[in-house]
């Protein structure tokens, strides 16, 4: 049981998906310290309890703010879980996240080779982070389709068309009111 205190596991899907797997997990790690009571509604805790399970958890929510980075995550979905996680966190713990630390936060571990693309959502003006995660999820699933696209028929893979190409199976049918090449009639 020693090592449940070193239990890692994903935050809250914001679908919801993962809602059993998370709460048994928050369960057994908050039994594990002896403070599952302390979440509880009209829980029996003892006012020692109750900052235990703060101070345990603050230190711990303040190092994975510190180290969070967009550019850690292969989606979306994924950075915006993790975050929403640390917030709740730090909510609990008495701290307060402000929308603008988080856009901040988002938008200064972008990838130092998407600066183009962070200025570019900085001058959008977002004032929510909800607002900045579904343009961001918008771009993620354009640029996934993008790339179907591409790979069902990269670019090069298909011939060009000859442009004087003509039919080998098909005969010339030949004019015969506009044989010549110059004016007039020619009978």
């Amino acid at each position: 049981m020693e090592n449940v205190e070193k239990l890692q596991f994903l935050a809250l899907d914001i679908t919801g998906t993962n809602y059993i797997s998370w709460v048994t997990n928050v369960e057994l790690h908050l039994e594990s310290l002896s403070l599952s009571q302390t979440i509880k509604e009209n829980n029996t805790s003892t006012p020692q309890e109750k900052p235990k399970s703060k101070d345990i958890t603050l230190p711990l929510a303040r190092d994975e703010w510190q180290s969070l980075r967009f550019q850690d995550f292969d989606k979306v979905m994924n950075y915006n879980s993790v975050v929403l996680g640390i917030v709740v966190k730090l909510r609990y713990c008495g701290e307060t996240t402000t929308e603008s630390q988080m856009l901040e936060k988002t938008y200064t571990t972008f990838h130092k080779s998407h600066i183009t693309l962070q200025q570019q959502y900085r001058l959008q003006g977002y004032t929510k982070f909800s607002e900045l995660i579904v343009a961001l999820l918008i771009a993620e699933k354009n640029n996934e389709l993008l790339i179907k696209n591409h790979m069902t028929c990269p670019t090069g893979s298909k011939p060009f068309p000859e442009a004087n190409a003509i039919d080998a199976k098909k005969p010339l049918k030949e004019n015969k009111a506009f044989r010549g090449r110059g004016r007039g009639r020619q009978n």
